[in-house]
């Protein structure tokens, strides 16, 4: 088919990038007959963000102890003047103990492995799989991180009571 003279004509193509995380520059070249025009073209293939993360559990312990102290024998008459020695016994017993502080914390790091463009977050949040944790993420949940970069958040979950369970899953 001939195509009439003049006016616009609309042509797709289609370039992949197959690296995530990168731009790739590729050259769009149209032809009419002995003409042609160039024109290059970034294609930005994103990558997504990578969250690693530490934690660490913990509660406070205190002991309940019990102590008796008696005494030994002593002489029954000590001359004016002298020293003498009184001899106790001291026995110390485990009456029990009481659990208190659970809680749970770490380091949460958001990376942006893209070269071409900063993420703004949108929001950080911890959620831990052991019932009746409350969790609280602090620092700049709004941060900006430039590409290649990252940031770095940190949390703590605590219960009120001791959770039911020592083991299971903390996502971020």
């Amino acid at each position: 088919a001939t195509a009439p003279a003049g006016g616009s004509y609309s042509v797709t193509s289609t370039w992949t990038n197959s690296n995530p995380g990168t731009c790739q520059t590729f050259t769009n070249t149209a032809s009419v007959t002995d003409d042609s025009a160039s024109a290059d073209v970034d294609v930005c293939r994103a990558a997504d963000l990578m969250v690693t993360k530490t934690a660490s559990g913990h509660y406070d312990t205190t002991y309940d102890w019990d102590i008796d102290k008696k005494l030994g024998d002593v002489p029954g008459v000590v001359p004016s003047g002298s020293s003498v020695d009184f001899p106790y016994t001291l026995t110390v017993t485990k009456a029990g103990q009481t659990d208190s502080g659970w809680r749970v914390t770490g380091t949460i790091t958001v990376s942006n492995p893209n070269t071409w463009q900063p993420v703004t977050l949108t929001g950080v949040s911890d959620v831990l799989s052991v019932d009746g944790a409350s969790c609280l993420v602090t620092g700049d949940q709004t941060a900006s991180i430039p590409a290649l970069g990252s940031a770095e958040l940190t949390y703590t979950c605590t219960y009120a009571v001791r959770p039911t369970a020592y083991e299971g899953s903390n996502t971020a």
